[in-house]
């Protein structure tokens, strides 16, 4: 009898633990490139030709705590002088299935700020084929970067996408003609958070204001306006140029809102943009 008492309890003890496990997932952190605070040589394949270069990188005199510059060495000769403030750096080298190799390098400044930058290095010198920050407009920082075949997809973070706040989406790159090319000005957005519950992903938000609604992604064509206590999800960004909109659907309503006519407002419960 105690026996079974005592089982019933542990299995009641499990299930217990099992539920609030589940409840209590978090969503997972992405694990980043090593920072570096100091001069670091390595060695990397850096041409794609199979011998392997001797590269260093060494942060130049620091001011008010911060670098002003990061130099890049490569077999004891200066190829690269980069003028920038940051606390540390990292480096990732990148190879595609065609064997074409990238090298991919970033800065850390105060609040994630820094410089987000490929580079490929031919006949000696290291030329700069991407700067993320300039290419998608509205992007913070790159929080991963990964090969697939022939692409490069980055994991990208605006700290104040319009009416929503920090929103992750995705970017595909192609290398074609000596450039890497994103394949799409319609990007695939891959969570934002409520603040409120403290959930991330692509979550069913209430707005908190009527917002006009469009066909195209350009938001040209006005089809309807969406009024406030519509549930919806934003599942797309449309980044070409000056134009940032973003993409609903939910309760019936579907279309694009237009970033400029926010006006810095958010247009859901729970959301926020961080400095």
């Amino acid at each position: 009898m105690k026996k079974s008492s005592c089982a019933k309890f542990l299995a009641s003890v499990l299930l217990f633990t099992g539920l609030c496990s589940v409840s209590l997932v978090k969503t997972p952190v992405v694990a980043r490139a090593k920072e570096y605070t100091k001069q670091h040589t390595v060695s990397l394949n850096l041409d794609g030709a199979g011998k392997k270069e001797t590269v260093t990188f060494t942060p130049g005199k620091a001011e008010y705590e911060r670098y002003q510059q990061l130099s890049i060495t490569v077999n004891r000769k200066k190829i690269k002088t980069i003028k920038a403030s940051f606390f540390s750096y990292s480096y990732k080298l990148l190879t595609l299935s065609n064997g074409k190799t990238f090298l991919y390098l970033s800065t850390s400044e105060e609040n994630d700020d820094g410089l987000h930058h490929i580079y490929r290095y031919q006949s000696g010198k290291l030329s700069r084929v991407l700067d993320f920050n300039k290419n998608v407009r509205g992007c913070r920082w790159v929080d991963k970067i990964k090969v697939s075949g022939n692409r490069l997809i980055a994991t990208l973070v605006d700290s104040e996408a319009p009416g929503l706040g920090v929103t992750t989406f995705l970017a595909t790159y192609i290398y074609k003609d000596g450039k890497l090319k994103r394949e799409s000005n319609t990007l695939k957005v891959k969570q934002y958070t409520n603040f409120s519950t403290g959930e991330s992903g692509i979550l069913v938000l209430t707005t908190k204001q009527s917002f006009r609604l469009y066909s195209d992604s350009m938001c040209l064509k006005y089809t309807t306006s969406v009024p406030v206590g519509t549930h919806l999800k934003v599942t797309k960004t449309f980044r070409k140029g000056i134009y940032v909109n973003m993409y609903v659907t939910g309760d019936g309503y579907s279309g694009w809102y237009c970033g400029d006519e926010c006006d810095y407002n958010y247009y859901f419960d729970g959301v926020s943009g961080v400095a």
